[in-house]
C-alpha cells in the first residue's frame, strides 16, 4: 500500500512537471521588431514567418513595428536586449548602410547574433517606355557624351538602390545626377514625366509599369548574376561587365548578441522550416520575393561582404547623410 502511495505521488509529480513544461511553452513569447511601418514587405514577411513558427512550435509570436531614424531606433532597441533568446530584429540594407553614413551606437557584425537571411528581390534599372535608350549600354554612352545631363531617381538618399546607382557611376566612369525621392512611386512618376532619365527600385515596385510598357527595364541587379524568369531578355549588371553590383533588396533576421548557441540553433531551425513550408513559400513568391535561407555563419559572411561593398561605394561617392 505504501509503495502504491509513493508511485501515485511520483506520477502526480510527473504530471505536474509535464503540465508546467507545456504551460511554459505555451506562454513563451517571441518578439520580432520590424524597423518599418505596418503593411510593407518586411512587416508582411515577419508576420507570415511568425505565424508559422507560432502554430508549429506552440509559442506566441508578436510583431512590433518601430519605424524611425532610418531603422536606427529599432536596431538600438534590440542591441540593448543582449542575451534575450526571444527577441528578433528584421534587417534590411539600412542595417549595414547606416554605420557608413551616420553616427550609430551599434556594430552590425558584433552587436547581434546572425540568424537567417530570409528573402531577396532583384532590383532594376528602368527608363520610360518612350525613352530613346534601349539598353544599358545606350544609357552609359549617352551619359559619357553629356556628363551631368542625365539623371536617375531612387528612394533615398542612402538606400540600397541609391548605392547601386553610385556603384554603377563609379564602375562605368559616368557622371549622372542622383535625384532622391521619398518612395518608389514618386520616382516612377518622375521617370514617366520626364523629370529623371531612369529609375532604380525593386522589381515588385516596377512590375505594373513594366508589364504595361510604360517602363523599359535595362538591367537587373541580382546576387546570383542570373536573369529573372519574369524578364528573360533583360541582362544582369554582371553580364554588362559590372561585377560586385548584385545588390538586391533583401530582408533577414538577427537576434541580440550573447545568445546561447542552443537558442540560436533553435531559431535558425525554425526559420529554415518556415521558408521550406510550401504555403509560406507560395505567399512570399506571390509578392515577387525569393525565399532564400542563408543562416548562421553563412549569414554572418553575407552581412560582412555586403557591408564591405556598401562601404566601398559610399567612400568612393563621398556620401555623407546625417
Amino acid at each position: 500500500m505504501k509503495n502504491r502511495t509513493c508511485l501515485a505521488g511520483f506520477a502526480s509529480i510527473a504530471l505536474i512537471a509535464l503540465a508546467a513544461t507545456a504551460t511554459q511553452a505555451q506562454t513563451r513569447t517571441i518578439r520580432t521588431i520590424v524597423p518599418f511601418g505596418p503593411g510593407g514587405v518586411p512587416d508582411v514577411v515577419a508576420r507570415a514567418i511568425g505565424d508559422y513558427i507560432g502554430r508549429t512550435h506552440k509559442v506566441t509570436t508578436v510583431v512590433e513595428n518601430r519605424p524611425g531614424a532610418g531603422s536606427i531606433i529599432a536596431t538600438d532597441a534590440v542591441k540593448r536586449m543582449a542575451g534575450d533568446p526571444d527577441a528578433l530584429l528584421m534587417t534590411a540594407s539600412s542595417f549595414l548602410i547606416n554605420p557608413h553614413l551616420r553616427k550609430v551606437n551599434y556594430n552590425p557584425l558584433t552587436d547581434f547574433t546572425p540568424i537567417c537571411h530570409l528573402v531577396s528581390q532583384e532590383a532594376l534599372i528602368a527608363v520610360s517606355g518612350e525613352s530613346p535608350y534601349k539598353t544599358l549600354d545606350d544609357l552609359i554612352k549617352a551619359a559619357r557624351a553629356e556628363p551631368g545631363k542625365l539623371s536617375a531617381g531612387a528612394p533615398g538618399p542612402g538606400s540600397s538602390h541609391h548605392l547601386v546607382f553610385e556603384g554603377l557611376k563609379q564602375r562605368a566612369k559616368i557622371d549622372m545626377t542622383y535625384i532622391p525621392y521619398p518612395g518608389t512611386g514618386q520616382a516612377v512618376s518622375g521617370t514617366l514625366g520626364g523629370h529623371v532619365t531612369a529609375v532604380l527600385s525593386a522589381y515588385s515596385s516596377l512590375a505594373p509599369q513594366l508589364k504595361s510598357g510604360q517602363l523599359r527595364a535595362l538591367a537587373i541587379a541580382s546576387l546570383s548574376g542570373e536573369r529573372m524568369a519574369a524578364l528573360p531578355d533583360v541582362p544582369t549588371l554582371q553580364e554588362a561587365g559590372f561585377s560586385g553590383l548584385g545588390l538586391e533588396s533583401w530582408f533577414g533576421v538577427v537576434a541580440p548578441a550573447k545568445l546561447p548557441k542552443a537558442a540560436a540553433d533553435e531559431l535558425i531551425a525554425w526559420h529554415k522550416e518556415a521558408l521550406a513550408d510550401k504555403t509560406i513559400a507560395a505567399k512570399l513568391t506571390a509578392l515577387q520575393l525569393n525565399p532564400k535561407p542563408i543562416c548562421g555563419n553563412d549569414y554572418a559572411k553575407f552581412l560582412q561582404d555586403t557591408g564591405n561593398t556598401f562601404g566601398e561605394i559610399i567612400r568612393g561617392a563621398k556620401l555623407n547623410v546625417q
